[in-house]
């Protein structure tokens, strides 16, 4: 019985020296570390033909305008087109503002390669407005 006592202590030693010189000597390499994403590049396991083949998606990426804008807004019910300030995010455009204060929000007006989008309008809380209104911002391109 003390043998195998012995032998189990001695294998536990073994086990953790193995521990301690893996985590002083090993892992020096952080393959998490976004040093290289900060600086504009690419993390070191990322293989060159990856970034090759989805390089045009990332840019399309990229070009997607967020934050406020001026606009065209043109009503599909009024035939009204108005100079509005807009928040767009991700290339989709959620909310145009009116200059007495009020919004709207739009499902759908996703902004196409030519600063063109359209959706539908709702208030939050209220539902759908039943009216279209067509985007154009020439400064989102």
């Amino acid at each position: 019985m003390k043998e195998s006592i012995k032998t189990i202590f001695g294998w536990l030693i073994v086990i953790g020296i193995i521990v301690v010189i893996s985590f002083a000597f090993g892992g020096s390499e952080d393959k998490n570390s976004n040093t290289e994403i900060e600086k504009g590049g690419y993390p070191s396991y990322v293989s060159d033909d990856y970034i090759s083949e989805h390089e045009e998606d990332v840019e399309e990426y990229k070009e997607k305008p967020d934050g406020s804008y001026t606009v065209e807004a043109c009503s599909q019910n009024s035939g009204n087109c108005y100079d509005l300030d807009a928040d767009i995010s991700d290339g989709v455009v959620e909310r145009i503002y009116f200059s007495n204060g009020g919004h709207l929000d739009l499902d759908g007006a996703e902004l196409d390669e030519y600063g063109s989008a359209s959706g539908d309008s709702f208030t939050v809380g209220e539902g759908y407005n039943s009216d279209t209104w067509e985007i154009q911002c020439d400064d989102c391109e």
